[in-house]
């Protein structure tokens, strides 16, 4: 990764950090839009972490406030029916011991004290899902302003291609979605290699990494588009340079037409 990447994949994962801190306005000011795609991918990619994350703690903080909201509503149906028994007690014309009206008032005063809590919880709770809402929202705000911060590209990578890479002649499928710039995908390979792959297409240039399903991050491709759009050529490299068989070399790409993917299709 160069010094670059380095930077931005700092400021990104800091960016985050003081947003989970509730430093947002900070945190705007200080992770500015990179300068080269591949990296505003990462600010991307970093943000959208955090982002799944925010919502899923959100999710958690409300089934966290129901459960509390059910609570305070059957320690108020309990409390109701205390004080008619309590009533009960005091309007019987009869003597009745002095500790056992003692006792349901110190029943009645345990279920009040209950129900503050629970309103304290409550309030508490609101206030964590206000917070949690507006980072979300401040989350979703800078992803946009990063997206439409990357060039545009006008071609389209969407499909299925049919790969080959050289020097070894494996063969295998990646199916591209292309995102504006962005890119996204999986692959299957010869010998039952199978992931996902992302990346980047900017002025007919892309970049993609590939994620194997068992290896995790295996490789770096980078390409040229053909002006008509059907194929790609470039080179490729391995992440990890000690493995067997050739780590860098060159692959290629032909993007199958419809009519051939349909053909295709079971």
């Amino acid at each position: 990764m160069s010094q670059a990447s380095l930077r931005y994949w700092t400021a990104a994962f800091c960016g985050s950090f003081l947003i989970l801190s509730g430093w947002a306005d900070l945190s705007a000011q200080n992770v500015k839009s990179p300068r080269k795609p591949q990296d505003t991918l990462a600010v991307i990619h970093t943000l959208k972490v955090s982002l799944e994350m925010e919502t899923h703690l959100l999710g958690i903080e409300m089934a966290q406030y129901m459960r509390l909201e059910e609570k305070r509503i059957r320690l108020g149906r309990s409390l109701e029916i205390l004080y008619e028994d309590l009533n009960r007690l005091l309007q019987d014309p009869e003597d009745l011991p002095p500790e056992e009206i003692a006792a349901k008032e110190s029943e009645v005063s345990g279920i009040e004290q209950g129900e503050i809590d629970v309103r304290r919880s409550l309030r508490e709770s609101r206030q964590r899902i206000r917070r949690g809402r507006e980072r979300i929202k401040f989350l979703r705000g800078r992803m946009e302003t990063f997206r439409v911060s990357l060039p545009p590209s006008r071609e389209s990578l969407t499909g299925t291609w049919e790969v080959v890479y050289l020097p070894t002649g494996d063969r295998g499928i990646f199916q591209i979605e292309q995102d504006g710039t962005l890119l996204g995908g999986k692959y299957g390979l010869e010998g039952g290699w199978t992931g996902s792959l992302q990346g980047t297409f900017v002025n007919g240039k892309v970049f993609l990494e590939r994620i194997d399903s068992k290896l995790g991050r295996s490789s770096e491709i980078r390409g040229y588009i053909s002006s008509d759009g059907k194929s790609i050529k470039g080179s490729w490299q391995n992440f990890d340079l000690s493995g067997p068989g050739p780590s860098t070399g060159a692959w290629s790409a032909t993007k199958r037409e419809p009519s051939s993917e349909a053909e295709a299709r079971p």
